[in-house]
Protein backbone atom coordinates (compact mmCIF):
# COMPACT_ATOMS: atom_id res chain seq x y z
CA UNK A 1 0.00 0.00 0.00
CA UNK A 2 1.08 3.35 -0.60
CA UNK A 3 1.86 5.58 -3.64
CA UNK A 4 -1.11 6.79 -6.45
CA UNK A 5 -3.09 5.50 -8.68
CA UNK A 6 -6.18 6.72 -11.43
CA UNK A 7 -9.10 4.58 -11.64
CA UNK A 8 -12.19 4.56 -13.63
CA UNK A 9 -15.27 6.12 -11.55
CA UNK A 10 -17.61 3.03 -10.45
CA UNK A 11 -15.23 0.53 -11.03
CA UNK A 12 -14.33 -2.48 -8.44
CA UNK A 13 -10.57 -1.81 -7.42
CA UNK A 14 -8.86 -4.65 -5.02
CA UNK A 15 -6.07 -3.58 -2.39
CA UNK A 16 -3.72 -5.72 -0.76
CA UNK A 17 -1.16 -5.95 1.97
CA UNK A 18 0.79 -8.21 3.09
CA UNK A 19 -0.29 -11.88 3.88
CA UNK A 20 1.31 -13.12 6.75
CA UNK A 21 0.76 -15.75 9.35
CA UNK A 22 -0.18 -14.43 12.79
CA UNK A 23 -1.37 -10.82 11.21
CA UNK A 24 -4.47 -8.69 12.22
CA UNK A 25 -5.15 -5.99 9.01
CA UNK A 26 -7.33 -2.87 9.72
CA UNK A 27 -7.91 -1.46 6.53
CA UNK A 28 -8.63 3.02 6.70
CA UNK A 29 -10.10 4.77 3.89
CA UNK A 30 -10.34 8.43 4.10
CA UNK A 31 -9.45 6.94 8.01
CA UNK A 32 -12.30 5.65 8.41
CA UNK A 33 -12.05 1.54 9.17
CA UNK A 34 -13.74 -0.61 5.93
CA UNK A 35 -13.18 -4.68 5.55
CA UNK A 36 -12.34 -7.31 7.53
CA UNK A 37 -9.68 -8.73 9.21
CA UNK A 38 -7.60 -9.75 5.76
CA UNK A 39 -4.70 -8.59 3.71
CA UNK A 40 -6.94 -7.31 0.51
CA UNK A 41 -9.81 -4.84 0.26
CA UNK A 42 -11.91 -4.57 -2.33
CA UNK A 43 -14.35 -1.52 -3.13
CA UNK A 44 -16.42 0.06 -5.81
CA UNK A 45 -14.60 4.16 -6.80
CA UNK A 46 -17.00 6.89 -6.51
CA UNK A 47 -14.71 9.49 -5.56
CA UNK A 48 -11.68 10.12 -4.58
CA UNK A 49 -10.24 8.51 -1.68
CA UNK A 50 -7.16 7.69 0.64
CA UNK A 51 -6.62 4.13 1.52
CA UNK A 52 -4.01 3.13 4.69
CA UNK A 53 -3.65 -0.22 5.96
CA UNK A 54 -3.02 -1.03 10.00
CA UNK A 55 -0.96 -4.72 10.51
CA UNK A 56 -0.27 -5.79 14.00
CA UNK A 57 1.49 -8.70 13.88
CA UNK A 58 1.73 -11.67 16.56
CA UNK A 59 3.73 -9.73 18.94
CA UNK A 60 1.51 -7.03 19.06
CA UNK A 61 3.38 -4.71 17.27
CA UNK A 62 1.75 -2.04 14.69
CA UNK A 63 2.77 -0.33 12.06
CA UNK A 64 0.50 1.74 9.66
CA UNK A 65 1.35 2.08 5.67
CA UNK A 66 1.82 5.09 4.00
CA UNK A 67 -1.31 6.61 2.28
CA UNK A 68 -2.52 4.99 -1.17
CA UNK A 69 -4.31 7.68 -3.13
CA UNK A 70 -6.53 6.68 -5.41
CA UNK A 71 -8.36 9.32 -7.94
CA UNK A 72 -11.17 8.52 -10.20
CA UNK A 73 -11.29 9.17 -14.02
CA UNK A 74 -14.45 10.88 -14.37
CA UNK A 75 -14.74 12.51 -17.69
CA UNK A 76 -18.18 12.87 -19.69
CA UNK A 77 -19.20 9.49 -21.14
CA UNK A 78 -21.73 7.83 -23.00
CA UNK A 79 -25.14 10.20 -23.18
CA UNK A 80 -28.42 8.45 -24.36
CA UNK A 81 -31.33 10.86 -25.57
CA UNK A 82 -34.07 11.46 -24.65
CA UNK A 83 -33.19 10.54 -21.01
CA UNK A 84 -36.84 10.06 -19.93
CA UNK A 85 -40.04 10.26 -21.88
CA UNK A 86 -43.66 9.41 -22.10
CA UNK A 87 -45.55 8.25 -25.11
CA UNK A 88 -49.02 6.87 -25.42
CA UNK A 89 -49.67 3.16 -26.89
CA UNK A 90 -49.67 3.00 -30.36
CA UNK A 91 -46.45 5.89 -30.57
CA UNK A 92 -43.06 5.70 -30.62
CA UNK A 93 -39.70 6.73 -29.27
CA UNK A 94 -36.33 7.43 -31.25
CA UNK A 95 -33.17 6.73 -28.86
CA UNK A 96 -29.95 8.40 -29.65
CA UNK A 97 -26.51 8.23 -28.66
CA UNK A 98 -24.16 10.83 -28.04
CA UNK A 99 -20.83 9.60 -29.49
CA UNK A 100 -18.82 12.79 -29.13
CA UNK A 101 -16.93 11.41 -26.12
CA UNK A 102 -17.01 7.81 -27.16
CA UNK A 103 -14.79 5.23 -29.94
CA UNK A 104 -17.09 2.51 -29.53
CA UNK A 105 -21.01 1.93 -27.75
CA UNK A 106 -22.78 -1.53 -27.67
CA UNK A 107 -26.70 -1.45 -25.98
CA UNK A 108 -27.27 -3.65 -23.45
CA UNK A 109 -30.59 -4.32 -23.97
CA UNK A 110 -33.38 -6.49 -26.03
CA UNK A 111 -33.94 -4.25 -29.00
CA UNK A 112 -31.31 -5.61 -31.17
CA UNK A 113 -28.99 -4.08 -33.54
CA UNK A 114 -26.15 -1.32 -32.82
CA UNK A 115 -27.00 2.29 -34.54
CA UNK A 116 -26.79 5.25 -32.99
CA UNK A 117 -30.08 6.09 -33.59
CA UNK A 118 -32.98 3.55 -32.53
CA UNK A 119 -37.00 3.35 -32.85
CA UNK A 120 -38.95 1.81 -29.74
CA UNK A 121 -42.54 1.16 -30.57
CA UNK A 122 -44.42 -0.08 -27.52
CA UNK A 123 -47.00 -3.14 -27.82
CA UNK A 124 -47.97 -2.82 -24.39
CA UNK A 125 -48.22 -0.10 -21.32
CA UNK A 126 -45.70 -0.01 -18.69
CA UNK A 127 -42.17 1.18 -17.72
CA UNK A 128 -39.33 0.57 -19.94
CA UNK A 129 -35.59 1.00 -19.59
CA UNK A 130 -33.25 1.07 -22.06
CA UNK A 131 -29.03 1.11 -21.89
CA UNK A 132 -26.50 1.92 -24.04
CA UNK A 133 -21.82 1.34 -22.90
CA UNK A 134 -19.55 3.14 -24.55
CA UNK A 135 -15.97 3.61 -24.51
CA UNK A 136 -13.92 6.98 -23.75
CA UNK A 137 -12.02 8.09 -26.21
CA UNK A 138 -9.58 9.20 -24.05
CA UNK A 139 -9.32 7.40 -20.66
CA UNK A 140 -10.52 4.06 -22.26
CA UNK A 141 -12.90 3.85 -19.28
CA UNK A 142 -16.19 2.59 -19.90
CA UNK A 143 -19.56 4.22 -19.24
CA UNK A 144 -23.21 3.53 -18.97
CA UNK A 145 -26.01 6.06 -19.58
CA UNK A 146 -30.13 4.88 -19.42
CA UNK A 147 -33.14 6.19 -20.89
CA UNK A 148 -36.55 5.41 -19.50
CA UNK A 149 -39.74 4.93 -22.00
CA UNK A 150 -43.32 5.27 -19.95
CA UNK A 151 -45.78 3.89 -21.75
CA UNK A 152 -49.39 4.95 -21.15
CA UNK A 153 -52.83 3.20 -22.00
CA UNK A 154 -54.97 5.03 -25.24
CA UNK A 155 -57.63 6.60 -23.48
CA UNK A 156 -61.52 5.19 -24.86
CA UNK A 157 -63.35 7.46 -26.90
CA UNK A 158 -67.07 6.32 -26.60
CA UNK A 159 -70.20 8.05 -27.36
CA UNK A 160 -73.40 6.64 -26.02
CA UNK A 161 -76.26 6.30 -27.93
CA UNK A 162 -79.17 9.22 -28.08
CA UNK A 163 -82.50 8.15 -27.32
CA UNK A 164 -83.23 9.34 -31.01
CA UNK A 165 -80.88 9.17 -33.67
CA UNK A 166 -83.43 10.51 -36.09
CA UNK A 167 -84.51 13.99 -35.36
CA UNK A 168 -86.46 16.72 -37.52
CA UNK A 169 -84.19 20.09 -38.34
CA UNK A 170 -83.71 22.64 -35.41
CA UNK A 171 -84.50 19.98 -33.25
CA UNK A 172 -81.29 19.29 -30.44
CA UNK A 173 -79.46 16.26 -29.23
CA UNK A 174 -78.04 15.69 -26.63
CA UNK A 175 -75.03 13.56 -26.88
CA UNK A 176 -73.31 12.02 -23.50
CA UNK A 177 -69.71 10.33 -22.80
CA UNK A 178 -68.86 8.15 -20.03
CA UNK A 179 -66.78 10.74 -17.76
CA UNK A 180 -63.28 9.72 -16.33
CA UNK A 181 -61.68 11.86 -13.69
CA UNK A 182 -58.25 13.36 -15.69
CA UNK A 183 -59.84 13.23 -18.89
CA UNK A 184 -60.22 16.16 -21.14
CA UNK A 185 -62.75 15.97 -24.14
CA UNK A 186 -63.24 17.75 -27.47
CA UNK A 187 -66.50 17.31 -29.36
CA UNK A 188 -66.36 17.44 -33.25
CA UNK A 189 -68.95 17.68 -35.93
CA UNK A 190 -67.95 16.73 -39.37
CA UNK A 191 -64.06 17.60 -38.14
CA UNK A 192 -65.29 20.50 -36.54
CA UNK A 193 -64.42 21.50 -33.44
CA UNK A 194 -67.85 22.53 -30.98
CA UNK A 195 -66.19 22.89 -27.62
CA UNK A 196 -63.49 21.08 -25.14
CA UNK A 197 -62.97 20.82 -21.45
CA UNK A 198 -62.66 17.79 -18.37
Amino acid sequence: VGGNTDICINSSVTVQGPQEAGFTYQWLVDEVPAGNDHYQLSFVVTDNVEVKLSVTDASGCTTTSEPLTIQVIDLPGIIVTPNRSEICLGENVVLTINQDNITAFAWQDGLGGNQLSRQFTPDAVGVFEFWASGVHNVSGCISTDTAVVTVHPVPVALINPPVQTTVCEGQTVNLTTNPTAGYLYKWMINGDSLGSGA
